[in-house]
């Protein structure tokens, strides 16, 4: 079973030696590493100017519309992508950390872009549908995040405003050309796509589509500009090659149809949810995340993709007592009537709550930077572990998921923190795994 998958993650991934065939795929080239930010030059551009766009950016924005939102106090920072040998904890260390105390002592409202992710350290603004991650991945187009992003600062509620863009069927010439080129060679590499498919063997090619189950087809076309319609090939294409599965990826973005759409499409969305923060920040490989996809997709067809370790079993809710509850409450409620009385105490409660908010809120930017960062790094090597055709630890997946789940539900520091070690604990895993 373990062999079929390799074979699997061969194909779309278009990486992996395969020792059992004796067969080696053409390698890719190396891909450039991304400029090194300077956090120096980015500050002192940012003491003068309300932008800075650093060298090597990839995001795709409307500047004058974001201009025309700014305040005296507003802050744009976009910096290029992650460099994949930087931890998340370096990330903190050496970003966010000064890019924040500086905002902080200066008064801004800093919001900053790595890569396509954007975030103002308190909140992360991205999609929250299909259509605006398409968007998102298939453009590089983040100009509504960033939009969101500094309208949080006066409205918590504030919308996320994805410009509008149009979704078309290929016409007739547009679908006979790429059919003819996917009917010459089932992988298809378009001119000016910046992540190519690496070519296969014919040998190497036939294996591994039959250990797949279906006959695939493969097509990467370049990232998009915005303002240009997004053609949607993958239901027509599916219609020229009944039976067969077909992968077609725009940009960073990937459509997937054929045979059990609904196993497909489930599998890419896992593939997209799974790696959202590292594909952002980091960037992504089209070849691994088809690889992903037809390793879920095989997972959901042939395995227990359920079948996971439950967590412990937590205690039973204590059901809720009135004289209990009153009981706890009213020294509260005497302690409050005695500070109503004494005015000067109310004062300073109010002064000191005050504060503490604020130290709080703080508190909770920090880590909730810091708890980003180690997740995002333990998305980053799950994946180099599927990438180099391993096995991942259950143990180390329900960890991910667990801290995936509750970044979103922690609402204090102190639960953040939290998050935070159960990540960590997922990264000591791998560590002690990798050791075996």
């Amino acid at each position: 079973m373990t062999d079929t998958l390799s074979l699997v993650r061969v194909l779309l991934r278009l990486a992996v030696v395969v020792a059992l065939l004796g067969l080696t795929p053409v390698p890719a080239a190396a891909e450039p590493a991304p400029p090194k930010f300077d956090v120096g030059a980015a500050i002192a551009a940012l003491g003068h100017q309300p932008i800075y766009v650093a060298p090597g950016s990839v995001a795709r924005i409307d500047l004058d519309a974001v201009r025309g939102t700014m305040g005296p106090a507003s802050r744009l920072l976009v910096m290029p992508w992650r460099s994949k040998e930087m931890s998340g904890d370096q990330f903190y260390k050496d970003i966010y950390t000064p890019l924040d105390d500086w905002a902080t002592k200066n008064h801004l409202e800093l919001t900053y872009v790595e890569g396509i992710q954007v975030s103002n350290g308190a909140v992360t603004t991205g999609p929250t549908s299909l259509a605006d991650l398409r968007e998102q991945t298939a453009y590089h187009e983040v100009t509504g995040p960033v939009l969101g992003s500094m309208a949080w600062f006066k409205n918590h509620n504030a919308p996320i405003p994805y410009p509008p863009y149009q979704v078309m069927a290929p016409t007739a010439a547009q679908l006979d050309a790429l059919t003819a080129k996917l009917r010459a060679n089932p992988i298809y590499n378009a001119p000016g796509v910046d992540d190519p498919l690496v070519q296969f063997t014919p040998d190497l090619f036939a294996t591994a589509r039959k250990a797949v189950g279906h006959d695939l087809r493969v097509a990467a076309l370049p990232l998009l500009t915005p303002g240009e319609p997004f053609v949607d090939y993958a239901p027509a294409l599916a219609k020229r090659f009944p039976g067969s599965v077909v992968m077609v990826g725009q940009g960073d973005w990937l459509e997937v149809k054929g045979p059990n759409q609904a196993l497909l499409t489930s599998a890419r969305d896992y593939a997209y949810g799974r790696y959202q923060y590292s594909s952002f920040t980091d960037g992504m490989v089209m070849a691994d995340r088809m690889s992903t996809v037809a390793g879920r997709y095989f997972e959901l067809t042939q395995r227990k993709p359920f079948g996971r370790p439950q967590p412990a079993s937590q205690p039973k809710p204590v059901p809720y007592d009135v004289r209990r509850t009153i009981s706890n409450a009213a020294p509260w409620a005497l302690l409050g009537a005695a500070i109503v009385l004494t005015g000067s105490g109310l004062v300073f409660r109010r002064l000191r709550t005050a504060r503490a908010d604020a130290e709080e809120k703080t508190a909770m930017r920090r880590e909730r930077a810091r708890t980003f960062a180690r997740i995002g790094d333990l998305d980053a090597k799950l994946l180099a572990v599927e990438d180099a055709g391993g096995r991942v630890d259950p143990a180390v997946a329900e960890r991910q998921s667990t801290a995936h789940t509750l970044y979103g539900q922690a609402l204090t520091a102190a639960a953040m923190r939290e998050v935070g070690k159960v990540a960590d604990e997922g990264l000591h895993m791998l560590v002690e795994t990798a050791d075996r």
